[in-house]
């Protein structure tokens, strides 16, 4: 078994992995807009919570020197 045959339910139907990771980031990336995805906390479990932030078209510098400031700045750390 691979993540690729993992499915998640999500209340209102099943998704898998790919459609899962997918969803919100295929439609902004298909307009050309940049889009980073950053850890921001962990949750009760220790997983993981994104956030995702978009930035304008031909917008990449502005939106990595926003991501490197915040990620310098939050507290969230790899688990190890």
């Amino acid at each position: 078994m691979t993540h690729y045959d993992t499915w998640f339910d999500t209340g209102a139907g099943r998704l898998g992995y790919f459609d899962a990771l997918t969803r919100f980031t295929v439609p902004i990336g298909l307009h050309g807009w940049p889009v980073a995805t950053l850890p921001i906390a962990r949750d009760p479990n220790g997983l993981p919570i994104d956030a995702q932030f978009v930035g304008r078209p031909g917008g990449e510098q502005a939106l990595l020197a926003l991501c490197a400031k915040l990620e310098s700045r939050l507290s969230w750390r790899a688990a190890g």
